[in-house]
C-alpha cells in the first residue's frame, strides 16, 4: 500500500519518514535552567595570558593569580584538577 503524505500548511517541515514536524514555542524559562561550567585550571597558567582576552585575565587575577606549569602539573597528579 502507498503512503501519502499529509498535506501541510506554509512553514511546516517534514521530517525524514514523512511525518510532520510542528514548532515549538518558548512557554517560560526555568529560574534554575542557567548552568555555568567551572573555568578550567590551565586558564591560569601563567605562560598562556597573553593569549588570552582581557576578561579572563582579569578573572585570573580574581582567582588568585597565575600558575606555573609545574605547579600545575603537581596539582594534576594529586587530582586537584
Amino acid at each position: 500500500m502507498r503512503r501519502v503524505r499529509p498535506k501541510l500548511k506554509k512553514n511546516r517541515a517534514i521530517a525524514a519518514k514523512g511525518d510532520p514536524v510542528h514548532a515549538c514555542q518558548l512557554q517560560k524559562r526555568s529560574e534554575g535552567s542557567v548552568r555555568t561550567a567551572p573555568r578550567p585550571k590551565w586558564k591560569r597558567l601563567d605562560y598562556l595570558q597573553d593569549d588570552l582576552s582581557a576578561a579572563e585575565r582579569a578573572r585570573t587575577d580574581e582567582e588568585g593569580g597565575t600558575v606555573t606549569l609545574p605547579d600545575y602539573m603537581a596539582g594534576l597528579e594529586r587530582g586537584e584538577h
